[in-house]
């Protein structure tokens, strides 16, 4: 008995051989990092040189974007002409107890970024963040923050920015999603 030679035959065993080649490749997608829920943030301002207690705010939004309004503890209430050592905690209240994402955003500092915003400069602050990312550029779960010599009222905003990838030596709040935001009232007499 003769074999014939079939050229289909052949055609697909390698276009098989090809498929399945391909389908093994490592070009598998990175995993997408998980965006952390955050529902309040602490901040914290205790005067450098002085073994005072901490003057300390919170500001809740355990809801997110739902019907209730976010809720602040407290007014923070400064003295004139002081620096402050200032600290932000961070937590997901949503568990029980809460969470604190805090050691997470640290952890992660190269995406993310805390930015201070003395809202319409109404409260002459002059801020600066103190600690740094693997790379050396700010986070901001630290900062000082000097108050005028004049008593002034106004509002300290505190975004926390998540920014892989696109974070830079020269920080951009424009840039990334808004892992939170933090409205804080302030007195300075």
């Amino acid at each position: 008995m003769k074999k014939q030679f079939r050229p289909y035959v052949a055609f697909l065993l390698i276009a098989g051989l090809t498929f399945t080649t391909a389908a093994c490749s490592d070009d598998d997608p990175e995993p997408v990092e998980e965006q952390e829920l955050i529902t309040s943030m602490k901040i914290e301002f205790t005067p450098q040189g002085k073994s005072n207690t901490p003057i300390t705010a919170t500001y809740s939004d355990n809801d997110g974007d739902g019907g209730q309004p976010p809720v602040v503890s407290n007014t923070l209430d400064l003295d004139p002409n002081v620096t402050y050592d200032v600290k932000i905690s961070l937590a997901d209240g949503s568990k029980s107890p809460a969470l604190d994402m805090t050691p997470e955003v640290r952890e992660e500092g190269d995406d993310h970024e805390l930015f201070y915003e003395d809202v319409n400069n109404a409260l002459g602050l002059v801020i600066e963040k103190t600690d740094r990312d693997s790379k050396g550029r700010t986070v901001g779960l630290t900062a000082t923050i000097k108050t005028p010599a004049l008593n002034k009222t106004g509002n300290l905003r505190v975004t926390l920015k998540h920014q892989p990838g696109i974070k830079s030596t020269t920080p951009d709040q424009t840039k990334g999603e808004t892992d939170f935001i933090g409205n804080f009232p302030v007195v300075v007499n």
